[in-house]
């Protein structure tokens, strides 16, 4: 998850830096991967409007841009497919920076390139490198870009987020940050502006499958207008990682992002009958996704689907006969809670994998769908982007509640090894925030001689018994403030030969300049197909995984080399790209025939330089 600072500042005080925030939350078992600096390191580049587009004569992979800048004109060469004429996109003239590279005019086949259009990569912005940044169309061209864009420097944590679904929601995380930090938090606004006719009676919607979808919402949003969002919503979604599309489906991705639940629009008009049933799929059933693939579906998996055929796969991807396009007029906004399990195995199954698969692959909140949905139209009302009609659909068979668990302060004291005061317990429970009562005795177990009736609310599932609120009471209080306890004796170790030696050899790589990496013992399969590989090599031969948690990990590795250049592709990706490499890892061989021996094993030795540093190892 990555969080900007910036962003998350629209919710809680932040009164401390980047690098501070992420000590604190690291010691509240929050794993702060990396930090990184977003929108500072470029100089001399521009904001251009394209007003013409030609194919190059001598290359099929590339384009001819006419850039109108001012009241020049700039003819820029570009291998980016997400350019159209009207577009407005930065423009790198000559003598531009981006980060220590300086932009040359130069040929490309044959053609004269008087700058470079930019990514969001490339200027710094965000993680997205598919295509050139399309920005706000309201701009005025030959503006330098810092100035249009208001542009400021932001901090932006990569977080992992393993066992707290909820805070893959920038709302969620601001509350740890607040318990942090002891600071207050602020909601997002999810009031309404209702306008025109009733929304309940113009959607039609039925769940025919309630064991896959425990919740199912919908508003009916009219006269759309598409248009690229405003700057600071596209900013933040270039800062998680997230490639601007148009205002109505940056809305939705803003919203999951913001409060972890994914919505999906659909265009109402394409809709038969005006109706909306969730089930399962149908033997033999095809449905082409917003990708332009042409996927078998199966009953095992849930679809939304109009009255006659599948417009999306449930929680995974939409459809392209219901996709938002230039000609939408009105839209049926879909908020939901799809079963975990079944999105899990969907996704795998049909290799696909998406921030919503993520996240109704860990759990949403069932409590939080209808909040969702109203936060996205408050947004939808306030920027323009279409009236939101009166009424909503809601169907559920039953809504969660908030579970109350007792606590007794002596257990918390034996188990953590602590004598924590009763007030400090209620303190740090009610900062994260849970609701805390004292209750007599009478009301506790027997054994206790009072306890705390603790209130959890519906979005953190993973609260679900005493032990649970014991952990987050340590978590809160400072597992550093927790005594050490030394053990009364140990038994001293030590390592084998054959460690020793592979200890030996680090050791000795490390002191020639080589940095050690570790990549997945899992791999894709598809990573041979990028390094080239004929059909019948060996390294393809590998052991599968039965039951893998993506098709990115679905195969163990058969060599260290395809793990290794991806480390190297991602530090090229940030302007990295001097590398001297190593890493001794284990590789697997195929199984033997029969299935019942385990595959061969060996621990092999990789190495891979690049950049400068290649010429220093000849």
């Amino acid at each position: 998850m990555r969080i900007s600072l910036e962003w998350l500042k629209e919710y809680t005080e932040v009164p401390c830096q980047a690098d501070e925030l992420a000590s604190r939350l690291a010691e509240q078992g929050f794993e702060v991967e990396s930090m990184i600096r977003l929108g500072a390191d470029f100089s001399g580049v521009v904001t251009a409007k394209i007003i013409a587009l030609d194919p190059h004569p001598e290359a099929d992979d590339l384009q001819i841009v006419k850039a109108e800048a001012g009241k020049a004109i700039h003819t820029i060469v570009t291998g980016a497919k997400n350019v159209a004429v009207g577009n407005m996109v930065p423009l790198a003239l000559p003598g531009a920076k981006l980060g220590t590279v300086e932009i040359q005019e130069q040929k490309l086949r044959g053609v004269n390139s008087a700058g470079m259009l930019c990514s969001s990569v490339e200027l710094g912005l965000g993680e997205d490198a598919s295509g050139i940044l399309i920005l706000p169309a309201d701009l005025q061209s030959g503006v330098d870009l810092k100035q249009a864009l208001h542009l400021a420097a932001d901090d932006v944590l990569e977080v992992a987020i393993l066992q707290r679904a909820d805070c893959l929601g920038y709302i969620h995380m601001a509350k740890e940050a607040a318990a942090a930090l002891r600071t207050k938090w602020t909601e997002p606004d999810t009031t309404v502006a209702e306008q025109g006719g009733d929304a309940a009676a113009a959607l039609k919607v039925t769940v025919e499958a309630p064991e896959l979808c425990s919740r199912y919402a919908a508003r009916l949003i009219t006269d759309v207008q598409l248009k690229p969002s405003p700057w600071w919503m596209m900013r933040r979604l270039l800062a998680a990682g997230i490639r601007p599309i148009n205002n109505l489906v940056d809305i939705t991705n803003y919203v999951m992002l913001e409060m972890n639940q994914p919505l999906h629009a659909f265009d109402y008009d394409s809709l038969r009958q005006g109706r909306v049933v969730v089930r399962r799929a149908r033997q033999g059933e095809m449905l082409v996704t917003l990708d332009g693939v042409s996927r078998q579906l199966d009953p095992e998996m849930l679809v939304i689907a109009d009255a006659e055929v599948p417009i999306g796969i449930a929680g995974v991807m939409g459809g392209e006969s219901s996709e938002i396009t230039a000609s939408t007029k009105n839209v049926f906004l879909e908020s939901a809670c799809f079963d975990g399990v079944s999105n899990r195995k969907t996704g795998i199954s049909l290799g696909l994998r998406s921030e919503a698969g993520l996240r109704f692959g860990k759990g949403v909140d069932a409590g939080g769908v209808v909040k969702a949905m109203n936060r996205a139209a408050h947004l939808i009302e306030q920027l323009g982007v279409g009236k939101v009609a009166r009424g909503h659909v809601d169907i559920y068979q039953e809504l969660p509640v908030a579970k109350e668990i007792l606590v007794r302060p002596q257990r918390v004291n034996h188990l953590l090894g602590t004598t924590i005061p009763v007030e400090v317990m209620i303190d740090c429970l009610e900062r994260l925030p849970f609701k805390v009562e004292a209750v007599e005795a009478a009301e506790a177990s027997e054994a206790a001689d009072q306890a705390l009736k603790v209130t959890v609310p519906t979005f953190r599932g993973d609260i679900s018994q005493e032990a649970d609120l014991i952990e987050e009471i340590a978590r809160i209080y400072g597992y550093d403030n927790i005594p050490a306890t030394v053990p009364a004796s140990f038994t001293k170790g030590r390592l084998s030969d054959y460690k020793a030696r592979e200890q030996k050899l680090r050791t000795a790589l490390s002191g020639l300049g080589l940095n050690e990496v570790y990549s997945w013992s899992m791999t894709d399969p598809g990573a041979f197909d990028r390094l080239g590989l004929p059909e019948d090599h060996h390294w393809r031969n590998a052991p599968t995984i039965l039951n893998p948690m993506s098709t990115e990990q679905s195969i163990m590795r058969t060599s260290l080399l395809p793990g290794m250049l991806e480390v190297a592709s991602y530090n090229a990706r940030r302007r990295q790209p001097d590398l001297r490499l190593f890493e001794i890892g284990r590789i697997f061989g195929s199984l033997p025939a029969g299935g019942q021996e385990l595959p061969q094993e060996d621990d092999v030795l990789g190495l891979i330089t690049c950049g400068r540093n290649l010429l220093q190892s000849r």
